[in-house]
């Protein structure tokens, strides 16, 4: 495949995973206007919650951060533990507050931020705001690698995450520590009781 072609193919990419993330950003709304699309009443609708919306778009972010990590060489536990790490941010990134109504009824958690100061208490108004900014961040992160992995190009954008989780880390580092050990030239490494053994050896013979 040419660059060209490689190029267009990103650009579609990009405008689905647009398509991705927009829905992610609000999906209580998105739930009820698929739903009302569709014409499927809440009494015979399987599902009536945006929640499925939600870990959706977790597990498939999450199973695509991993098979890129794997592309980009990572091992399959190394590998594992990015995607987990996407999928603890994907659930704060698309979190959504469960509400009943329709389409023009659904309050959506960037509403309530916005409208917060209508809360009564400053503790639920502070909480409120923390949750939301949260899910901000975590929104805009991940979609900024979804950008730099399609349109600049970085493909081993999921593997260079920052790791979450001490152990994530503490495993990088071990695996860091053992490449580096590894000697240039591969040989059999003597200690310095062999070394004299075979030079006495050598002068014997």
């Amino acid at each position: 495949m040419n660059d060209e072609r490689r190029n267009v193919w990103d650009i579609l990419t990009l405008s689905l995973w647009s398509c991705f993330f927009a829905v992610g950003l609000v999906p209580e709304l998105a739930f009820y206007a698929f739903r009302e699309f569709a014409v499927v009443p809440s009494y015979v609708a399987l599902v009536n919650s945006s929640a499925v919306i939600t870990i959706a778009l977790t597990a498939y972010l999450a199973f695509f951060s991993n098979r890129r990590c794997r592309e980009s060489g990572l091992s399959q536990i190394a590998s594992h533990g990015k995607a987990l790490e996407i999928a603890v941010l994907g659930l704060i990134a698309f979190l959504e507050i469960p509400a009943k109504g329709s389409v023009f009824e659904a309050r959506t958690l960037l509403g309530i931020v916005l409208d917060f100061q209508s809360l009564p208490g400053r503790y639920l108004q502070s909480v409120v705001l923390f949750v939301g900014l949260s899910k901000l961040l975590a929104w805009l992160y991940l979609y900024s690698m979804v950008l730099r992995y399609h349109a600049l190009g970085q493909r081993d954008v999921f593997a260079r995450i920052p790791s979450l989780f001490p152990s994530m880390r503490v495993q990088h580092d071990h695996a860091a520590n053992a490449n580096s050990a590894v000697p240039a030239k591969p040989g059999i490494a003597l200690a310095p009781k062999d070394i004299e053994d075979r030079a006495a050896g050598t002068k014997q013979g």
